[in-house]
């Protein structure tokens, strides 16, 4: 649902980085706003069942529904996340391919990175977690290299900034 949202550009709604306008300073974009709200209520509503549905039906907004929809349903993740750190940890190339051992550790990056909570910030903080969290990527996906490929290893280590990992096919791995 968040992807959908998100594809939307309605995921504001349920994280609260769209805050409802104050209705006598701008009536126009306060109604605009209330209109979409009800439409993304509507869409959530929709896709639960209607025992779920009947107790809450009238909250007063998305993010309202959201948060009580998320504290009545949300389970521990932290075994599913220990787990496909485990995997990133102890995954190798061995006999994959390059391309083979990529797919492999982007799958479980990608995975994993669905866990990291939704962060609406206009600071540029998130740029810089980003940009380390792109370099641990890349820390993972060299410590698992064969040992044949120790020169390309050292010669990706000692590029500054480091290459973004895509552009690591283009040195002939």
């Amino acid at each position: 649902m968040r992807h959908t949202l998100n594809g939307k550009h309605k995921i504001g709604f349920i994280d609260v980085s769209l805050p409802k306008p104050d209705l006598a300073l701008d009536p126009l974009l306060a109604k605009t706003w209330q209109c979409i709200n009800d439409i993304v209520t509507t869409w959530l509503l929709n896709l639960i069942s209607k025992d779920i549905r009947e107790s809450v039906i009238y909250v007063g907004s998305v993010a309202l529904l959201w948060q009580d929809l998320e504290a009545r349903f949300s389970q521990s993740n932290a075994p599913q996340i220990f787990k496909l750190k485990k995997s990133l940890m102890t995954l190798s190339q061995g006999s994959l391919t390059v391309s083979q051992y990529f797919t492999k550790l982007k799958i479980f990056w990608k995975e994993l990175n669905t866990f990291k909570p939704l962060v609406a910030c206009s600071c540029g903080g998130v740029n810089v977690i980003q940009a380390y969290l792109d370099q641990e990527y890349i820390m993972l996906f060299l410590m698992g290299l064969n040992d044949n490929l120790v020169n390309v290893r050292s010669q990706i280590l000692l590029s500054n900034p480091l290459l973004p990992i895509e552009k690591f096919f283009s040195l002939g791995l």
